[in-house]
């Protein structure tokens, strides 16, 4: 879900251990509320969540992961004889 938010964060913008509250607000606020920072080209996760889709998308995103492992394996496989 980062991935969406701060895709596009400059860096140095993250708060850290040493900032303040009132920093570490106002980076919430615009990662959240403002959406400063997000990939327009992807679905907000949130709406994905909400709707099912996320679901739908993470397990097409887990075959095809699979998949890739499984080929990947018969290539190895293939080589060991």
């Amino acid at each position: 879900m980062n991935d969406y938010y701060e895709a596009n964060l400059p860096s140095g913008k993250k708060p850290n251990a040493t900032s303040s509250s009132s920093q570490i607000n106002r980076f919430i606020k615009e990662k959240y509320v403002k959406k400063l920072w997000v990939n327009e080209d992807e679905d907000d996760p949130v709406y994905l969540f909400q709707s099912g889709e996320l679901s739908k998308q993470q397990k097409k995103k887990e075959r095809k992961e699979k998949k890739k492992n499984d080929r990947a394996k018969r290539k190895e496989e293939k080589k060991r004889k």
